[in-house]
């Protein structure tokens, strides 16, 4: 989850808002939109391009007179800048397929929706078609699912988890169902059985877990009423998470146990851990 701060500070609900300490301040919806996006799965390979999403109207290969976001892609050495969309709507958001061929992304066409696309740019498919936000893609180890946020079954601009089948958006199902709660930035376990969140159904934001087949098992891992605990990931081997807490970093284990914090700085923000996948040797 890189900590993103789009245009409209907006990740279609509150999570930036809050982590900035502004957590018991703001409570309603419009005053605890978000500025962040969270980074995204890493998957065991060799290394490629780096995706992200940039508003530059200038630069070899750039065509954007707009001056919206749209999506880029770079070598790790900087070279090789591509343009992957071309339009005067916001692209954001993007996150690589494991084997790299395919990219999930944001387009604002009026709400927010869930797009795919081929890694050179080509075939561009919308995923999701509703009048509500759709943020936030992730994708299943296996390449064959897209788990997102939505805000499509709440009446308060409140998300649910909602995962749907890759190849076409079918298949759409809420995992969580909780219209009076946010339920925010998923991530997968490695072996795909499980999904970690965040989400306020208890109070301040817990780290909240369940079974990724159909939302079943869901159990508060953190339960620190009053705290922000978002943006979970789960380790390579599926037997930690980290996660963000009040602005420093911690860990546990995945059932919830051994919670550490890892930076402890109380006068720093320490966001957006993900990890690192070791290959054998």
């Amino acid at each position: 989850m890189t900590i993103w701060t789009n245009k409209e500070g907006l990740i279609g609900s509150k999570k930036r808002a809050l982590a900035a300490g502004l957590l018991a301040a703001a409570v309603t919806a419009t005053s605890l939109l978000a500025a962040v996006e969270p980074a995204q799965a890493a998957f065991p390979g060799k290394n490629g391009t780096i995706v992200f999403y940039s508003d530059r109207t200038t630069g070899e290969g750039v065509d954007n007179p707009e001056g919206d976001d749209e999506i880029f892609t770079i070598n790790p050495d900087g070279t090789g800048l591509k343009q992957l969309t071309k339009n005067d709507l916001e692209d954001e958001s993007p996150a690589y397929s494991k084997g790299g061929k395919q990219i999930a992304f944001t387009r604002n066409n009026g709400d927010r929706d869930i797009f795919k696309m081929n890694a050179d740019g080509s075939d561009q498919k919308q995923l999701t078609f509703n009048d509500v936000t759709d943020d936030f893609a992730v994708w299943s180890p296996n390449g064959k699912q897209i788990a997102f946020q939505s805000e499509r079954d709440s009446t308060a601009f409140n998300s649910d988890i909602i995962k749907m089948n890759a190849l076409d958006g079918s298949g759409q199902k809420n995992l969580t169902n909780t219209p009076d709660a946010d339920d925010l930035s998923p991530n997968w376990s490695p072996n795909g059985k499980q999904i970690a969140f965040g989400s306020d159904r208890d109070g301040g934001f817990d780290i909240i877990k369940m079974n990724a087949l159909d939302g079943s098992d869901q159990e508060n891992l953190t339960s620190t009423p009053n705290v922000g605990d978002f943006l979970p990931a789960f380790s390579p081997d599926g037997k930690q998470i980290a996660f963000e807490s009040d602005d420093d970093i911690f860990k546990m284990k995945a059932d919830g146990s051994g919670q550490e914090n890892l930076t402890s700085t109380p006068d720093n923000f320490e966001l957006e851990p993900d990890w690192q996948p070791i290959k054998k040797k």
